[in-house]
């Protein structure tokens, strides 16, 4: 889902976005005040249309991969020149996202970690940056801002995580009793992500 909106929406737009669109490639914009539907195609281009200056565009609805490549197609479009903020909320992919915003010279002014109806999700706000921002490997995986909080839902999130790749690890280990490069992967992955639970 796609919304253009006001940027005191922010959260609130993407709270309604997430319960009321049925469907994530259809997108509803709204442009100060008025509606208009827009379809996001199986590339996942905006169907294109000529966004306004000063206004924030929420996308929702789908992963960070997908995200990233529809702000990309946007950008080289310069359909991204006149956009005050982003207001993202990926399914997953998070890591990639945060990576194609920080090559793009973005700068992430917030995150939050939130449950709705089951499913946990992270909102990325970022606007465009004078320079570059340094990121480490952690921030681009976990959230600079979400790493410094850990709240409650942000544990459940990388426990539930953990849990996933013990159960990948566990049956890798079944087919086979040499460790490999791609079960050392996984290790690594649960001993990265329980440090920083610590």
């Amino acid at each position: 889902t796609v919304m253009v909106a006001g940027a005191s929406r922010t959260v609130d737009s993407l709270r309604e976005a997430l319960t009321t669109t049925a469907s994530p490639r259809l997108a509803i914009v709204s442009i100060n005040g008025g509606t208009a539907k827009v379809t996001i195609n199986g590339g996942g281009t905006f169907r294109i249309f000529d966004i306004p200056v000063g206004v924030s565009v929420t996308i929702c609805g789908m992963g960070g991969d997908l995200i990233s490549k529809i702000l990309e197609k946007g950008r080289l479009k310069d359909k991204l020149v006149g956009v005050e903020r982003l207001i993202l909320q990926p399914n997953n992919g998070e890591k990639k996202l945060r990576e194609w915003l920080i090559g793009h010279q973005y700068k992430i002014i917030d995150e939050t970690i939130l449950e709705e109806n089951g499913k946990i999700y992270e909102i990325l706000v970022a606007e465009k940056a004078e320079s570059p921002e340094n990121y480490t490997d952690l921030e681009y995986s976990f959230g600079r801002f979400l790493l410094q909080e850990k709240n409650d839902i942000f544990r459940k999130k990388w426990s539930a995580e953990i849990d996933k790749c013990q159960y990948i690890l566990d049956s890798m280990q079944k087919a086979s009793n040499d460790l490999n490069e791609k079960e050392q992967q996984v290790i690594n992955k649960i001993n990265e992500i329980k440090e920083v639970l610590k």
